[in-house]
């Protein structure tokens, strides 16, 4: 958009806008799904969780290295004393939201696409909470889907479906937490549910109809640019649609993924936070050496597409990967140490009789 004439220019509008919103809304699906399925095993109603301490680290330890750097290199291009402040940096480190932009962004950080990450953290921190439950986990996403998505909303006195809203008196956490975005999370994991199930497609024919009639209703929202906003009100319940009838068609018969796309799908957090960065070594590059045309244009995004590619492709293998590894290792290790000397120290307090 930036390159082909400006984020309310026509093409920005028509090609690229809906794009950015459906990817985001794909991606919370996509999250609440994954997140289910890699810390629960076992059918619906007898669920063995892992421990929410556990998920946490490792959950953190996935994201957060690359999350910081990014951060930092964003703030070091970008900081002028106006918008990227010491303040914002240290909230955008600690996920400290506050309400500096319109929803469902609500809070915009010093990495602005940063914004779906602190929906994503907010979502861990309660997802946590529902695995101490254990095999009830189900029914406190539940509870917690009653009470922030419907609950919070009824008492201010109207309910909503629309991201967008944001009472005027609410702090930004009160506002993340009960946002309806969140509902694409819950519909991520209910469809972990479905796939864990014992439900499925009869046979092959309806299983690629529902993927075909529902991939044909995103398409068509797609080119005819109707109603593209966040949420299960824009571009959510076409999205949704389609994720469930893919996951499910999964199940009767198996989708052949061109590896090119399993690698994209590899980096594809890396190539998320890295593109703003890719985007200002694509400007210098073009100020710096006066190259202008026909260095625009498209050509500019060619060279920023092949600059997010290439350095998403570095940050994963060294960051992600490899670090990622080893980091995750060493917490799980430091996690295990701290709970058993906490069990160790509660059962040296218990009577001898309830131990």
């Amino acid at each position: 958009m930036l390159f082909t004439g400006g984020y309310d220019s026509e093409m920005a509008i028509r090609a690229f806008r809906p794009a950015s919103i459906m990817g985001v809304d794909m991606f919370f699906l996509i999250c609440g799904f994954v997140i289910f399925l890699s810390s629960t095993k076992g059918k619906p109603d007898d669920l063995q969780t892992q421990n929410p301490l556990n998920f946490l680290v490792r959950r953190l330890v996935r994201i957060y290295p690359l999350y910081l750097i990014c951060t930092l290199v964003i703030f070091g291009i970008e900081f002028n004393g106006e918008r990227q402040t010491g303040e914002l940096l240290f909230r955008s480190l600690f996920f400290m939201p506050t309400l500096n932009a319109t929803g469902p962004n609500i809070f915009e950080p010093a990495l602005t696409v940063g914004w779906s990450i602190t929906y994503e953290v907010a979502f861990y921190s309660v997802f946590a909470l529902s695995l101490a439950f254990g095999k009830y986990l189900l029914r406190v996403i539940l509870i917690w889907a009653l009470i922030a998505l419907i609950g919070m909303a009824l008492l201010e006195g109207n309910y909503w479906l629309d991201p967008t809203v944001v009472p005027p008196d609410w702090s930004a956490a009160r506002a993340i937490f009960p946002n309806p975005i969140n509902s694409l999370f819950l519909i991520g994991i209910l469809t972990g549910v479905l796939y864990r199930s014992d439900v499925h497609f009869g046979s092959a024919t309806p299983a690629m109809l529902a993927v075909a009639f529902s991939f044909t209703c995103c398409v068509a929202q797609y080119m005819s640019n109707w109603n593209i906003a966040h949420g299960m009100t824009g571009v959510g319940l076409p999205l949704a649609a389609l994720f469930v009838s893919l996951v499910m068609a999964e199940k009767t018969f198996r989708f052949v993924v061109p590896d090119v796309l399993v690698r994209l799908g590899n980096i594809s957090y890396s190539l998320y936070l890295i593109h703003p960065i890719a985007i200002w070594i694509a400007i210098w590059i073009n100020v710096d050496f006066n190259l202008g045309n026909p260095f625009s244009g498209w050509l500019l995004v060619a060279v920023t597409v092949a600059l997010s590619l290439g350095l998403s492709v570095m940050t994963y293998a060294f960051i992600e990967k490899a670090f990622g590894s080893w980091a995750t290792r060493w917490c799980q290790h430091a996690t295990d140490w701290v709970l058993e000397s906490c069990a160790q120290q509660i059962s040296g307090w218990m009577p001898q009789r309830l131990r």
